[in-house]
């Protein structure tokens, strides 16, 4: 729940004010290489290996054009080379004040996530210290935290200005141990579905994560649980502790939300689904809830690549409850079954731009 933030502050503010600083990889010093074509009349454009690049006859090699700017030329509307200084000025200005306002918005954005964590973190600490001196949940302390999380989720989307519209939340159960589903393709999406979802969920994250300041420190006492990344054998038995941990919960009532994709999209794709939370929902009888986070994709697609970090606010984001099952149930026979009629559920409601490639 906390490593929005986190990641916000340490990876997105760093990256921003060096971005904001330095051009763009895809800017160019046109007064270095337009020289060569004004001493050619009839400069010929070549396409080089690299589609998003132009090389042109008589310039040195490693001057390029910016993407937009060689697709006009090659289709003819920038024909002279007044033109072209004129078209690389307004480009070049344009980079700048596009960095300029991604860079603002980043700030925005941490200090949405930063500055309520910040002012609940106190009662968050004294809630737990009270439940580990009551050795447990004896006098509700957990579900208070959960409470609070809530909460910061709620007031962290509004100050971000971020709506999120819900539908079928009447195929959430409101009672009995659930295991939910969703694709992940923004560290929004934590935001997003704690701030939506009318059951209090604890999430399954990265284990490193506890160590961060604050973010980490919360997930921790807000019991959430860690899953360590690691290779051979001994990452596969920390996993498998891990999820032994998660179903032990489960079974005494707890429900959790697993992002079965097992990692955030790198394209803002749906990824295939991984076995873990299928064996969560078969292990224990909880019935497992797919939910489509629909258009959260866009807070990464302000640039010609899709960011790590959000660069622009979405604006049509969609959260949408699909009927749950319990292993048995028709379509779920087995967990192989209920995973791939999982994955076809949460896909079935996801845009173009999200379906997988």
């Amino acid at each position: 729940m906390f490593r929005i933030g986190v990641l916000l502050v340490s990876a997105v503010c760093v990256t921003a004010s060096i971005g904001a600083r330095s051009p763009s990889k895809m800017s160019v010093k046109f007064g270095k290489h337009l020289a060569p074509l004004r001493a050619s009349r009839a400069p010929t454009l070549l396409v080089t290996s690299r589609p998003s690049l132009i090389e042109t006859k008589g310039v040195k090699s490693g001057n390029i054009y910016p993407v937009s700017l060689q697709k006009r030329i090659t289709r003819g509307e920038v024909s002279t080379m007044a033109a072209m200084d004129a078209t690389a000025s307004r480009m070049q200005m344009n980079d700048k004040f596009k960095s300029l306002r991604i860079f603002l918005f980043q700030l925005h954005l941490c200090f949405a996530a930063l500055a309520p964590a910040i002012i609940l973190f106190p009662p968050t600490l004294a809630l737990y210290i009270i439940k580990v001196l009551s050795f447990g949940l004896k006098f509700g302390m957990g579900s208070l935290i959960d409470i609070i999380v809530r909460f910061w989720a709620i007031l962290s989307l509004r100050m971000m200005g971020i709506k999120v519209q819900v539908e079928g939340i009447e195929n959430l159960p409101k009672e009995g141990e659930i295991v939910v589903t969703p694709n992940h393709a923004s560290y929004l999406d934590i935001f997003v579905l704690s701030a939506t979802l009318p059951r209090l969920l604890k999430y399954v994250v990265k284990s490193e994560l506890f160590k961060l300041p604050i973010w980490g420190w919360g997930m921790y006492m807000a019991d959430h649980v860690g899953i360590p990344r690691g290779d051979g054998r001994a990452g596969i038995k920390a996993l498998n502790a891990a999820l032994n941990t998660v179903k032990e919960r489960v079974k005494k009532g707890g429900s959790y939300i697993i992002f079965p994709e097992g990692t955030r999209s790198r394209n803002g794709r749906l990824q295939s689904f991984k076995r873990g939370a299928f064996s969560v929902a078969g292990d224990t009888d909880a019935t497992l809830v797919p939910v489509s986070l629909v258009g959260v994709n866009e807070a990464h697609t302000g640039t010609e690549k899709y960011t790590t970090v959000p660069v622009a606010n979405p604006k049509n984001i969609r959260v949408v409850v699909h009927e749950g099952k319990k292993l048995g149930d028709e379509g779920a026979k087995t967990t192989t079954e209920m995973r791939d009629w999982a994955y076809q559920s949460v896909k079935s409601s996801l845009r173009p731009d999200q379906l997988p490639e």
